[in-house]
């Protein structure tokens, strides 16, 4: 492999966001049922791409006369709230830098694609003083889908100019697998736990490590 560029999601992956997930959850549900949405149909492990497939379908089949980017756009707003919130107990993940420091030497370029939204992400990135350390950055913000669809990853290899032959994704989700195959990019998925590592593996990733270590040591051996 001629690696190029290594994307990352972020996080989970190199950042612990500690993101109050099922609250969040909660809130959009409040503002759904507001509206007339039937929120028996969603779930508190609703992925924020899912959310968007059941508002849409509610509105198709109940007729229900609000426009879909205004539903869109409010609720990246509720998760805005609460992801600028966990920033500030937020963790770095351990050998982060290291590995971003590694990429640099080799002259391999650096990207996050994540779900997340981007003012958390920049305010997040200037906490840990990671602020330039990626070519291109994708967030919600900046794709009509999410993961698992690979939206993100295409439209920041089209930044970079780099080919899906010669690019990498690392995650730690079913959802980072997923939007890797959908891209045709190779993938690297982290799994720090035995149930976790099953689950990915199912999906067949091109490489399964346990740790964000494991990660850079593979990386060595791919660019050896």
């Amino acid at each position: 492999m001629k690696l190029k560029a290594v994307l990352f999601d972020f996080d989970g992956t190199i950042i612990d966001l500690n993101f109050k997930y099922e609250e969040s959850r909660m809130a959009i549900f409040k503002f759904l049922k507001e509206l007339g949405f039937n929120i028996s149909f969603f779930t508190l492990r609703d992925t924020a791409q899912t959310i968007l497939e059941k508002v849409e379908r509610q509105i198709i089949e109940k007729s229900i006369n609000v426009k879909l980017s205004d539903i869109k756009n409010k609720i990246w707003f509720i998760m805005d709230k609460f992801e600028i919130e966990a920033v500030n107990s937020s963790e770095l993940l351990r050998e982060t830098e290291s590995i971003l420091d590694f990429l640099s030497e080799k002259g391999v370029k650096k990207g996050l694609v994540t779900n997340s939204g981007r003012k958390a992400v920049q305010l997040a990135l200037i906490k840990h003083g990671l602020e330039n350390s990626f070519d291109v950055i994708v967030t919600r913000d900046e794709v009509d889908k999410l993961k698992p669809f690979g939206d993100g990853i295409k439209l920041a290899l089209r930044v970079i100019d780099v080919q899906t032959e010669n690019a990498l994704y690392v995650g730690d989700s079913i959802n980072d697998v997923l939007a890797a195959k959908d891209a045709n990019v190779y993938s690297i998925a982290i799994g720090r736990w035995p149930q976790h590592i099953e689950k990915l593996r199912k999906l067949s990733p091109s490489y399964i490590v346990k740790s964000l270590s494991e990660t850079a040591d593979l990386l060595k051996q791919l660019m050896d």
